[in-house]
C-alpha cells in the first residue's frame, strides 16, 4: 500500500523539481561568476603581454571559464542520483507524450489549459476508443475533477491490455484524494509484461508513482525511479545529454560570449 502525507495532484513533483533545477541553475550562476572571473583575473595576469595565437588562446579560455563552472556546479547541486533518476523519467515521458500525441492529439496532457480546452471539445461517447477514455480521464484528474475521472476509468476495458492502465490511473486518482491505494495489481500487471519498451517505460511509471508518494511524505524520491533501471536496459542513455546538457552548454557559452565581448567593447 502506498499512503501519501498529503493529497498529490498530477505535476505537483515535477513543479517542486523544476523550481529546485531553477535555484540550482542560480546557485551555479552566482558561485560560477565569482569563481572564473577569479580565475580569468589570474590568466590575464599570468599570461600578460601574449601576442598572436597565444593571446587568442588566453582569451577564449577566459571565455568558456564560466560555462564549465556553471555545468559543473549544476551537476553537483542536483546530483548524480538525481540527474539519473531525471534521465529516466525524461526518457519515459518523451514515449508517453508520443502515446497521447497520436491518440488525441496533445503532446502534453498535463497542461491545464490544453487538458481544459480538449475536454471542452470532446465529451464522453459511446463507442470512443479506449485510449481515448484514458487520456480524458487522465485530464479530468488534471482539473481537479477526481470523480469525473473515476467515472472513465470505470469505462475502460478490464481485459485486453488495458490492466495496468486502468489500475495505474486508479492509483492516481486515490492520490490526489489524499487516500491510501494498493499498487499491488499496478506492480503485477507491469511484471506481466514481456520484456520491451512499453514494460520500461510501465516500470518507470510505477517507480514514478511511487517516488511521489515518497515526496509528499519527504522521504527518498529517487530510489523508486532507479528501481526501473534493470527494465530499462539502458534505453534512455543519452536522453539527458541530447535534451538538457547540450542545449543547456550551448545557450550558456553563446550568452556568456556575447556578454564577454560586450564588456570588452565597453572597457
Amino acid at each position: 500500500m502506498l499512503e501519501p502525507c498529503r493529497p498529490y495532484h498530477p505535476g505537483d513533483h515535477a513543479r517542486w523539481l523544476r523550481g529546485r533545477l531553477t535555484r540550482s541553475m542560480l546557485i551555479a550562476s552566482v558561485v560560477g561568476a565569482i569563481v572564473s572571473a577569479s580565475a580569468a583575473l589570474v590568466v590575464g595576469v599570468v599570461l600578460a603581454g601574449l601576442s598572436g595565437p597565444a593571446a587568442t588562446i588566453a582569451d577564449w579560455s577566459r571565455i568558456v571559464l564560466f560555462p564549465v563552472a556553471f555545468i559543473a556546479l549544476h551537476w553537483a547541486t542536483i546530483g548524480r542520483r538525481r540527474w539519473a533518476a531525471i534521465e529516466l523519467v525524461l526518457w519515459a515521458g518523451r514515449v508517453s507524450a508520443d502515446r497521447s500525441m497520436s491518440a488525441i492529439g496533445i503532446r502534453d496532457p498535463a497542461d491545464p489549459e490544453r487538458a481544459a480546452a480538449w475536454l471542452g471539445e470532446h465529451p464522453p461517447s459511446s463507442g470512443e476508443e479506449p485510449e481515448t477514455t484514458y487520456w480524458r480521464g487522465y485530464m479530468l484528474l488534471v482539473q481537479g475533477d477526481e470523480s469525473g475521472a473515476r467515472a472513465e476509468v470505470e469505462r475502460l476495458p478490464s481485459e485486453g491490455g488495458w490492466e495496468r492502465d486502468r489500475a495505474e490511473l486508479a492509483a492516481q486518482i486515490d492520490l490526489a484524494e489524499g487516500r491510501a491505494t494498493d499498487v499491488a495489481p499496478l506492480a503485477a500487471a507491469v511484471g506481466a509484461m514481456p520484456a520491451s519498451e512499453m514494460r520500461a517505460v510501465a516500470a518507470v511509471e510505477l517507480g514514478a508513482l511511487r517516488a511521489q508518494v515518497a515526496w509528499t511524505c519527504g522521504d527518498d524520491d529517487v530510489a523508486p525511479v532507479l528501481a526501473a533501471l534493470p527494465d530499462v536496459e539502458g534505453r534512455a542513455r543519452g536522453t539527458l545529454l541530447r535534451q538538457y546538457w547540450i542545449r543547456l552548454a550551448a545557450t550558456t557559452l553563446l550568452a556568456w560570449t556575447a556578454i564577454w565581448f560586450l564588456l570588452s567593447r565597453l572597457g
